[in-house]
């Protein structure tokens, strides 16, 4: 266990801190992000402690702010990989703990940005990465009570709403639907708003493949 914690960290700084020419931080950070990717899909690490040690990863060792640099400044290979190490790492956590370093880290942010690409794959990944962190938020703000939360505002505070609602008009139907549901479900739309949107949508929706994380069995540690 303590080998994949120290790998974590590791694959982390190297997203954050990569070092040398153009081509060769492109190449260490799409390795760095494959080999997290890995990390959250084996379930020694994930379930080490009861889902703690991935909510530590995630809260202190600046998960959110490698993963993001990635996403906002990398080719698209690269985006591609982060973006499936912060659907996977998002997937495996236990607690909404994480969700604030999330926000502060530049996570939400870039995930609103991934989500104006003309990529489908791309778009549908980040609102699902989306919709797992807001359903976490969700349910842990039911549970105490509280009206606070970070993910919400910073998608409102970020432009990211705006780009929910002007995905609601795309032809894709899943896409649409994907949106709809965010923006229904953890903005307050109404219904009769999600169904006159709906209306001004003319075109047919081509076929939908589901974005699917690429996993990487050959790399190990």
């Amino acid at each position: 266990m303590n080998v994949l914690l120290m790998a974590a960290t590791a694959l982390i700084r190297v997203l954050r801190e990569a070092r040398g020419n153009r081509k060769e931080k492109k190449s260490v950070r799409k390795e760095a992000a494959e080999g997290l990717s890995c990390l959250f899909t084996n379930p020694t690490f994930v379930l080490a402690e009861n889902g703690r040690v991935v909510d530590e990863i995630l809260s202190r060792h600046g998960f959110a702010e490698g993963i993001s640099q990635c996403l906002l400044g990398s080719d698209f290979e690269t985006k591609k990989e982060a973006l499936v190490a912060a659907q996977l790492a998002t997937a495996a956590m236990r607690t909404a703990e994480p969700i604030n370093q999330m926000v502060k880290g530049g996570l939400i942010e870039a995930l609103c940005e991934i989500i104006k690409m003309k990529d489908v794959g791309m778009v549908a990944g980040s609102l699902e990465t989306l919709g797992q962190l807001l359903e976490m938020e969700d349910q842990a703000a039911r549970r105490e009570g509280s009206a606070h939360r970070p993910c919400v505002e910073m998608i409102e505070s970020c432009g990211g709403l705006d780009t929910l609602e002007e995905l609601q008009t795309k032809p894709n139907r899943k896409i649409y639907e994907s949106a709809s549901r965010l923006i229904e479900q953890f903005f307050g739309a109404e219904e009769e708003d999600i169904v006159i949107v709906d209306n001004m949508r003319t075109k047919q929706a081509p076929p939908f493949d589901t974005f699917v994380p690429s996993i990487h069995p050959e790399f190990k540690f």
